[in-house]
């Protein structure tokens, strides 16, 4: 759900900024900012769907769907571009093409091996997992804090160049 706001918000902001009369936006034809402000939410959810394999332990998945993911590309890439020489537009909707397979693929993969179903989302579950993503935000909030804390100490104390061979020594 999150992915999708974020996504829905990111998109209504380029659409946004397309209308204002910026020279950068004049470079391109209007169709390839569209191509690309809807590989924002194919972007990220075929990440999220390809980093829920490494979760659950299936790295031979995994790697069976990079491939898939890399080789969806080429064969789309060379039909869209080389083929209809679609130029940009074509590399864009090759790309996103591509990335929809993937999670197709995947949820496909999680309904045969694991008997995983779509259902419709419930305000209750979005709560809880609303709840949980809030109480995983403060936790890595609070870890970085944790982290940081000897630079900022050390910040009081030391000049700026011992603070920044501090950071970099830290990381």
């Amino acid at each position: 759900a999150y992915g999708l706001i974020s996504s829905s918000l990111a998109i209504a902001a380029g659409l946004l900024l397309m209308g204002l009369p910026w020279t950068f936006f004049e470079a391109a034809d209007v169709t390839s900012f569209h191509l690309a402000l809807l590989l924002i939410p194919s972007t990220f959810f075929s990440l999220v769907f390809l980093q829920l394999l490494t979760a659950l332990h299936e790295f031979r998945w995994f790697a069976a769907m990079s491939v898939l993911n890399g080789l969806s590309f080429l064969l789309l890439a060379l039909v869209f571009v080389g083929y209809l020489s679609l130029d940009v537009q074509g590399a864009l909707l090759a790309c996103l093409l591509k990335q929809w397979l993937v999670v197709v693929a995947i949820v496909l993969l999680f309904r045969w091996k694991y008997g995983i179903k779509l259902v419709r989302p419930s305000l209750l579950k979005m709560t809880e997992t609303f709840c949980y993503g809030l109480r995983y935000q403060v936790g890595q909030i609070a870890n970085n804090a944790n982290v940081q804390v000897g630079t900022i100490i050390l910040a009081i104390f030391a000049t700026r160049v011992d603070v920044g061979y501090m950071a970099v020594a830290a990381q």
